[in-house]
C-alpha cells in the first residue's frame, strides 16, 4: 500500500470520527536527544544478581535509561532457581525463552515453556517460575510500561 493510500484511509477514519485534519495537533518535536539510547552495548550493561544468587538480570532499557515505553532485560536462571510468587500491579510482562526450560503458574495455569516459546503476564496477575532440568533458561524479559524491572537492580 502507498503512503498516499494509507494518508487516505487515515484522513477517513479521523473524518468518520468527525476530526478535521486541522484539529489535529502537529506531531511532537523529536530531536535524537529526546530519544534516549537506541543502541545500549551488553558488554556495558551490569548483570544484577537475584533468585538467591542463582539468577541475573540485564537491564537494556527503562525508564531511567530513557525508555519511557517498554523495559527489555536479559533474565539467565542456573538450574535449580525459582523466582517467588509476585505480582505486577500496573505493567504486562512478556518473556522469550532463548534456552532452558521452566515450569510457569500464571494465576491458576501452569505450563512449561522452552526455546522459542514466549508467554504473556498480565498486570495484576501472580506468577512464578522454576527452572526444570541441568540447562539455564536464558530468556528476553519486556515490561509495559516500565517499572517492575527496577527489583533487579535494587538486590545485593
Amino acid at each position: 500500500m502507498s503512503v498516499r493510500a494509507v494518508a487516505a484511509l487515515a484522513a477517513l477514519a479521523w473524518a468518520g470520527l468527525g476530526v478535521a485534519r486541522a484539529d489535529l495537533p502537529p506531531p511532537p518535536e523529536v530531536s535524537p536527544a529526546s530519544l534516549g539510547p537506541v543502541v545500549v552495548r551488553g558488554a556495558a550493561t551490569p548483570a544484577h544478581t537475584f533468585a538467591k544468587g542463582l539468577g541475573t538480570a540485564q537491564v537494556f532499557f527503562d525508564a531511567a535509561s530513557g525508555s519511557p515505553e517498554v523495559a527489555l532485560a536479559l533474565l539467565v536462571l542456573k538450574p535449580g532457581a525459582a523466582v517467588a510468587a509476585h505480582v505486577h500491579a500496573d505493567s504486562v510482562e512478556l518473556l522469550y525463552v532463548l534456552e532452558g526450560q521452566a515450569e510457569m503458574r500464571v494465576g491458576a495455569e501452569t505450563l512449561t515453556i522452552g526455546p522459542g516459546d514466549a508467554a504473556r503476564i498480565p498486570k495484576g496477575v501472580e506468577h512464578t517460575a522454576r527452572v526444570l532440568g541441568k540447562r539455564s533458561l536464558r530468556a528476553l524479559q519486556l515490561y509495559m510500561p516500565p517499572g517492575p524491572e527496577q527489583r533487579f537492580k535494587l538486590q545485593r
